[in-house]
């Protein structure tokens, strides 16, 4: 924690990244909420006042404003992921380059990190990032499925939902766990993602 500190204090750029980073997943936010508000005004059934409804025009319906409500969530949890995962290898890239030249650190060491980041270590931080959304979308649609058992008074449904979500929940936590080391893995050795798990995991 001591050294931690002392690198961040000497190459404050760790903080510019996480700043640059924390005003992008805000604007990002921002975007999702009016796309998602926007898909109900165009493509809701039952809105008179929208010509793609009265006129046939563009197809309006429950189906396609469900299927672009689940395409954009699933786009929000991995461009989150990765967004995430981007600041996280940049960084540590930047303790990297310290560790293994304390006495002649070099210059531009965060631009040279976040060069890495998005593009040798992009597909692999996507890949890593992709599969934290997949795990987030089953937890979302349990969740729902969950919900609608309780309303339709299906107890047992409920019930295996639950267990569903909890266990889906802890694969969640395990693939957390494992991202979290692996990237700062790929940041040091520059490996792929799943040369990085196989390794983090031993």
């Amino acid at each position: 924690m001591h050294y931690s500190v002392d690198v961040s204090k000497r190459y404050g750029h760790v903080y510019l990244v996480s700043l640059i980073g924390g005003i992008l997943a805000a604007a990002f936010g921002a975007w999702y909420s009016v796309t998602l508000v926007s898909i109900y005004a165009k493509y809701q059934p039952g809105n008179g006042n929208n010509p793609a409804c009265s006129q046939g025009v563009g197809g309006c319906s429950s189906a396609k404003v469900i299927g672009l409500i689940v395409f954009i969530t699933f786009a929000a949890y991995w461009i989150t992921e990765w967004l995430k995962n981007t600041i996280h290898t940049t960084i540590s890239g930047v303790y990297a380059s310290w560790y293994y030249s304390p006495h002649n650190f070099p210059k531009n060491a965060t631009r040279g990190a976040a060069r890495r980041a998005l593009t040798y270590s992009f597909g692999s931080i996507s890949l890593g990032s992709l599969l934290v959304a997949i795990i987030n979308m089953l937890r979302q649609a349990c969740s729902i499925a969950q919900n609608n058992s309780i309303n339709n008074g299906n107890m047992f449904g409920s019930i295996m939902f639950c267990i569903l979500g909890c266990l889906i929940g802890i694969l969640d936590w395990a693939v957390q766990f494992l991202n979290r080391y692996a990237f700062s893995y790929i940041a040091i050795k520059g490996k792929g993602y799943i040369s990085a798990a196989k390794d983090t995991w031993k």
